[in-house]
């Protein structure tokens, strides 16, 4: 039989973030994503015919999330002692004395 109906295997991935068209078989995104959480997301789509009795055929797609600036950096100030609320340094010190220390994480990659 020529008439294909798509679907997503719902078993095999249960969030709702993509829809497939029954019809075409194109899949489009529902809803948002995030990188940080999940670089790679696997379907499986099956193809159903309408015979008598139907058959089907199963693929599976990988999609690979790309990542998007989406992060602000992260700053983080390393005193000298733990107890210091503040940066501190000698009138007298010489150059290049160490005076705090500056430590940046950024969730995105790259």
């Amino acid at each position: 039989n020529s008439i294909i109906v798509y679907s997503i295997d719902r078993d095999f991935y249960t969030d709702n973030k993509f829809m497939i068209n029954k019809k075409t078989g194109d899949i489009t995104l529902q809803g948002p994503l995030d990188y940080e959480t999940e670089k790679e997301i696997f379907l499986a789509v099956k193809a159903t015919d309408q015979g008598t009795p139907p058959r089907e055929a199963k693929v599976f797609v990988s999609i690979k999330v790309v990542d998007v600036n989406d992060n602000q950096p992260q700053i983080e100030i390393i005193y000298k002692s733990a107890s210091d609320t503040e940066a501190q340094v000698a009138e007298d010190a010489s150059p290049d004395s160490p005076v705090v220390a500056i430590r940046v994480t950024d969730a995105d990659d790259g």
